[in-house]
């Protein structure tokens, strides 16, 4: 079943899959907003499964960054630059990519340790 419906003056087909994909992503954002990283996360992942876009691969790519998931979230942030090139998502994308590789590989390997022994909330102050 698909419905079509005009979006700025151009004919879209709504599939199923780009519908299930929206709520997945809404219920990520309400997740991100109330504070549950890891619901927020799985949501957004779910969203990105069934109809992939920009928006959901890059909100992925900040939960997963603010989870202190570094080689996942530069891996998701360098998707959307690779995937999405001429979007809003993937000027974002880049621009965090270039904060992150700035900073000093010895604060990368103290962020890990300390995330590896557990001082998760410190860790993450590392990357600020």
């Amino acid at each position: 079943m698909v419905l079509t419906i005009k979006r700025e003056g151009v004919d879209v087909d709504v599939t199923p899959d780009m519908v299930i994909g929206h709520s997945h992503l809404s219920k990520g954002v309400i997740n991100l907003i109330g504070g549950t990283l890891q619901a927020a996360k799985q949501a957004f992942e779910q969203s990105v499964k069934v109809f992939p876009t920009a928006d959901g691969q890059l909100r992925l790519s900040h939960t997963l960054l603010a989870l202190g998931e570094l080689d996942e979230a530069l891996k998701g942030f360098q998707n959307v630059v690779d995937s999405y090139p001429d979007t809003e998502e993937s000027i974002d994308a880049n621009k965090v990519l270039l904060h992150l590789r700035a900073i000093p590989s010895w604060r990368v390997s103290l962020f890990r340790f300390l995330r590896a022994m557990g001082y998760k909330k410190t860790a993450n102050k590392l990357l600020s």
